[in-house]
């Protein structure tokens, strides 16, 4: 969820729909409990709301979140609300909420004028601007009661511009035109060698990234800008136990990512290893247990990538398996199925009690669910530091994200040729990573 950061006085003017003596979250459902990353940032609003409107109540009131129970993600223009679908309450005053599912968030900030929606003149971008929505899921996740009023437009025009706006969102993502400086022509070699996630990217060679773009600046600046999009878990090298003194030779020498650090983990040639090793200023201590340590690096390396990789592997929506109508998405979601995720690994007999169709035809949409949904996903996905440890598990008929989870930690050693330790670490990175979604 977003809070709508309206300018100060657009918090309790009408054209947003809000009034206080409206309560127009009366009907909705009350979160409750809220999680601890919710109430902080609902305190850090009570705040400065509380310094806006001093005669509200709003300092004694007990923060918290309304939201309708009945919202589904609109999927065209013909299902974007007309008015806010939750809110954030304190006391007698709220104010509406957005609500972003990851679908229509870009990973990076994408400014309205940059956007992929045709027919956005300054004026309208201007208005947008002026109550603090300057990028373009800020719009796809608004309703059109607000844009109604707010570009003194009709509803349909209104419905049109916020669907146009998710689509928009679903374009960049999909193309990785988020990244400044990143075209259609530009995301097409990307994909081609394999650069296809934020984590990838983050972890890449300036100068192998620089041969798929063309560019060695534009190379670095696209990595420097990924590093800002994932967590630093995904690509730094001092979060993986290396000392200050280790990270800092290490760049020196080039290395500043976990990514690159695999990849010179992975040259088996007799002086690249001496080299690594120097690096690693561990020259000093038996030969023997030279390897293991740099196994030991590698093996955590690859499971920060992974980890971070599989979480925002983003939730598939419900509305995107076939066969699945909309009436029968809120009877899934009135049973807890929410994601194409949560039917592909649900019961025949569950869905066919809480759709009214038979179980055959329950199995057929948990099927279609099974298709599309995470666990379907290519094995490439995940970043692992290089295309070959993907290849390796393709090699061995691990082709998805589901077989790498459902193998035996024995056939995924085997075919990257690792202990069956780290065989364990890299499924159990992926595990946690798709928890934390």
């Amino acid at each position: 969820m977003q809070l709508l950061n309206f300018k100060k006085d657009y918090y309790l003017n009408e054209k947003v729909g809000l009034r206080i003596s409206d309560e127009p979250w009366r009907g909705m459902k009350q979160i409750d409990p809220l999680p601890e990353s919710l109430r902080k940032w609902l305190a850090d609003w009570q705040v400065v709301f509380n310094e806006d409107f001093p005669d509200r109540g709003i300092r004694k009131a007990v923060p918290a979140i309304f939201i309708n129970p009945s919202y589904k993600p609109p999927v065209d223009s013909g299902t974007v609300p007309k008015r806010p679908q939750a809110y954030a309450v304190f006391g007698l005053f709220g104010v509406p909420l957005s609500i972003a599912p990851v679908t229509n968030r870009t990973p990076k900030p994408v400014d309205i004028t940059n956007a992929p929606i045709k027919g956005l003149n300054r004026e309208t971008i201007k208005r947008f601007e002026a109550v603090d929505i300057p990028f373009i899921d800020g719009i796809a996740s608004l309703w059109t009661d607000l844009v109604d009023n707010l570009l003194d437009q009709e509803p349909e025009d209104s419905r049109f511009l916020i669907s146009d706006a998710r689509k928009s969102v679903e374009e960049l993502n999909g193309d990785l035109t988020y990244y400044d400086g990143v075209n259609r022509e530009v995301s097409e070699k990307l994909k081609a060698d394999k650069y296809d996630t934020d984590v990838k990217l983050a972890n890449a060679d300036p100068a192998a990234l620089a041969d798929t773009v063309g560019d060695l600046g534009l190379a670095k600046r696209v990595i420097q800008q990924a590093r800002k999009v994932v967590s630093e878990d995904a690509w730094k090298l001092s979060h993986v136990g290396l000392t200050d003194s280790q990270v800092e030779t290490l760049r020196a020498a080039g290395i500043t990512s976990n990514g690159q650090l695999v990849d010179a983990a992975n040259k088996s040639d007799e002086a690249s290893r001496t080299v690594l090793v120097k690096l690693l200023g561990i020259e000093g201590l038996n030969p023997e247990s030279w390897s293991t340590i740099i196994e030991n690096v590698r093996a955590t390396a690859i499971n920060k990538m992974t980890l971070t990789s599989a979480s925002l592997v983003a939730n598939t929506s419900l509305y995107a398996v076939a066969g699945v109508s909309p009436e029968n998405t809120g009877r899934l979601g009135n049973a807890g199925i929410v994601t194409a995720e949560d039917l592909a690994g649900a019961d025949g007999d569950k869905i066919a009690e809480a759709t009214g169709v038979t179980k055959e035809e329950a199995n057929v949409l948990i099927d279609n669910a099974k298709e599309i949904s995470v666990h379907s996903m290519d094995v490439s996905k995940l970043a692992f530091g290089d295309a070959a440890t993907a290849n390796s598990l393709k090699g061995a008929d691990i082709n998805t994200i589901g077989a790498l989870i459902a193998a035996s930690p024995e056939k995924v050693a085997d075919a990257l040729n690792v202990r069956r330790e780290v065989a364990v670490g890299i499924q159990n990175a992926v595990r946690e990573g798709l928890m934390q979604r």
